[in-house]
């Protein structure tokens, strides 16, 4: 099964699972711009209804299929005009031969653009006399918890005549666990995975497919309301497979970083997938609110001791009045809380980020972020001359980015130093370095 493209249009007959269900016609639509829309002659359900769990349907060879989560876009209760599609609606996602979505999969089989970049080798090599050569191993296998297996995957794939011939390596991604996984269950490791390989070869990793495969060896195609990210051509990986001493506990690691801190996961995969279509003031909020999280996951402690804090607000409000108690509390719930700017230097000590790349001190970098960061969440007139903009914007929020990928560097494994020594393979290091520092 070699990867496909995602436009495509399939016409069919769907229906609601009622007990006596109404047959309509339709057209279901898959496409990277306007991810899934089903297209049907007649309204589905009652009048007024214009959300669904589940539609039910077939396509024109009877093969079986199911949308989730469905809702209205647009309902046409009678017109003059020609039109033959009266009800349109977008799904969340759809699996393609089954209807059964609730079955468990013991395996799943993914594609991605960009894979290919990230392992040792792409499996083909092309001699000076034009001979091919296959030279890939079979496939890369890591253990992953007690009951997940990844396996990067190499498969020859022959195109062409006799005259006309051509080979490439399909390169897929299999998971396998043996109590099985709904469709949903896989998706989300496959999209920790996504994320993984974005971060790693610079630019988002295109999904291309996603395959469900059956106890009994059925193969179910799963299509989701992703959106491809357009114009976002495939860097140069910055880190590959050969750095990981064992990807295997890398990804493990990464996957145990997404379940305990969700929320700074996902400014992480924010940031992957849409960083570099955000202007550089939103690119700065959300590299800054990540890295506060992310210090917070592992110093809960604040400013002062919970018992010291507890005093000095207790004599606060003995000193005060008695009306204003309410207010002081309020005030003074977060008061000790520690400040972005420590974070940001605690965090630059800790990863060592080394201080040729700030071209200052880690206090002056940390104290121009902050007040940069209060100018563009307020936009106080005080607090303009403050902060960055321009050229001096875009090095601060190349510096963070740097910053961020080495504190998720540790995360997975790596030490400081090995952190430091992989991003200095970022392009635009030297660069960096040559800059002057921001002064607020």
């Amino acid at each position: 099964m070699a990867p496909l493209e995602w436009e495509d249009e399939i016409e069919g007959w769907f229906w609601l699972p009622t007990r006596n269900p109404s047959r309509v016609r339709g057209k279901l639509e898959t496409s990277w711009s306007d991810g899934l829309t089903l297209a049907l002659e007649e309204p589905l359900g009652e009048y007024g209804e214009g959300e669904f769990s589940r539609v039910y349907g077939y396509d024109m060879a009877g093969r079986p299929l199911v949308l989730i989560d469905v809702f209205t876009r647009n309902r046409i209760l009678s017109t003059r005009l020609p039109e033959r599609f009266l009800h349109r609606l977008t799904a969340q996602q759809v699996l393609l031969g089954t209807d059964r979505p609730l079955t468990r999969f013991p395996k799943v089989i993914a594609w991605f653009r960009g894979l290919p970049e990230f392992m040792v080798g792409s499996g083909v090599d092309y001699e000076a006399s034009g001979r091919i050569i296959w030279d890939a191993p079979n496939e890369h296998r890591w253990v992953l918890g007690d009951d997940l297996v990844l396996v990067f995957k190499h498969q020859r794939e022959l195109t062409g005549g006799l005259r006309d011939i051509r080979m490439r390596d399909d390169l897929r991604v299999e998971m396998r666990g043996k109590r099985g996984r709904r469709a949903g269950q896989w998706q989300t490791l496959i999209h920790a995975l996504n994320v993984f390989l974005g971060f790693c070869i610079s630019n988002p990793a295109d999904f291309e497919r996603l395959v469900l495969i059956g106890h009994r060896g059925q193969a179910v195609e799963n299509r989701y309301g992703l959106r491809k990210i357009r114009g976002a051509d495939h860097g140069r990986p910055w880190i590959r497979e050969w750095d990981f001493q064992d990807l295997g506990n890398t990804l493990a690691a990464w996957l145990r970083y997404r379940d305990e801190s969700p929320e700074a996961f996902a400014m992480i995969a924010e940031y992957i997938a849409f960083g570099g279509h955000l202007n550089l003031a939103d690119r700065l909020l959300l590299l800054a609110r990540f890295l506060e999280v992310h210090h917070r996951r592992r110093h809960k402690s604040g400013e002062f001791t919970r018992e010291a804090h507890r005093n000095r607000v207790r004599e606060v409000l003995t000193a005060s009045p008695t009306e204003h108690h309410d207010w002081l509390k309020g005030v003074l719930e977060f008061s000790n809380n520690i400040t972005l700017r420590q974070r940001l230097v605690e965090l630059c000590a800790q990863t060592r980020l080394p201080r040729e790349l700030l071209n200052g001190t880690r206090a002056d970098f940390a104290q121009g972020v902050t007040r940069t960061r209060n100018y563009y969440t307020h936009y106080s007139s005080s607090e303009k001359r403050k902060a960055a903009d321009g050229l001096a914007l875009a090095v601060m929020v190349k510096r963070l980015w740097l910053l961020a990928r080495s504190c998720m560097l540790q995360e997975v494994g790596f030490s400081a130093t090995e952190a430091t020594e992989a991003i200095r393979h970022d392009h635009e290091w030297r660069w960096l370095c040559e800059q002057r520092p921001f002064r607020s």
